[in-house]
């Protein structure tokens, strides 16, 4: 039985769609392989964004527990108070309270003439729990294991009292060699200055929109108050 050749037309019909449906195929795993490859991409950016919102969680976290270690101290917190009132009683030792006021704290800081009031030593030994906390909190943001916003707060209210009178706390710290405790006050100093930079900038774009204009932002810490503005005291 003899087969007929195909017809030209025909073949030439046939190689035609043999071409497309190749084309075809060629198209569809191009556009299978880019869709796949968008999905992965999509899984690790929000793998990542998963991760980082752990990691946020955990930075979180480990300055809350920081903080509440600091804000729970007795000692810390008062030298805290120290620095924040001046007329407070403090027990110094069992059954002898002591008001102290702020050219008293300033004085027991001093790092010649070492011999020390009861109050003095009381003094000391309070600053020195505050001053082993902001170290902490330092090592804990230098090594980003957390923010710095984070634990700025209450830290950065008590560096703007400090600051009257930092050549005394300076020369206590570089004396007794507390590089991280001055690595964070300079920390939060740069974040105190930072931010009153945003807060200008804003204001300044602020003032220049009518629908805002004359409304004004009060620059950060305008309305804290922490007390009378004495002269640093000597030591």
């Amino acid at each position: 039985m003899l087969i007929r050749p195909i017809d030209p037309a025909w073949q030439g019909w046939i190689q035609t769609v043999s071409l497309v449906g190749a084309v075809l195929g060629i198209v569809i795993a191009f556009l299978k392989y880019f869709s796949e490859q968008r999905q992965n991409r999509q899984q690790r950016e929000r793998a990542l964004e998963q991760s980082q919102l752990e990691l946020r969680w955990k930075q979180a976290e480990a300055a809350k527990k920081l903080l509440d270690e600091m804000l729970t101290d007795t000692r810390a917190v008062a030298a805290m108070k120290m620095l924040d009132w001046n007329d407070l009683e403090f027990e110094v030792k069992p059954g002898l309270k002591l008001t102290i006021w702020e050219h008293e704290y300033v004085k027991a800081l001093r790092t010649s003439n070492l011999k020390f009031t009861d109050k003095e030593a009381y003094i000391r030994d309070c600053f020195d729990s505050l001053f082993y906390f902001m170290a902490m909190i330092e090592h804990y943001a230098h090594s980003e294991l957390v923010r710095l916003e984070d634990v700025a707060f209450p830290l950065d209210y008590y560096m703007k009292i400090i600051n009257k009178n930092r050549a005394v706390f300076d020369k206590f710290l570089l004396h007794y060699g507390l590089k991280r405790t001055t690595r964070m006050m300079q920390r939060l100093d740069r974040y105190r200055d930072e931010a009153l930079i945003s807060q200008s900038t804003q204001r300044d774009g602020d003032q220049s929109n009518p629908l805002v204009e004359g409304a004004g932002i009060m620059p950060a810490g305008d309305k804290l108050d922490v007390g009378k503005e004495d002269k640093p005291c000597s030591i």
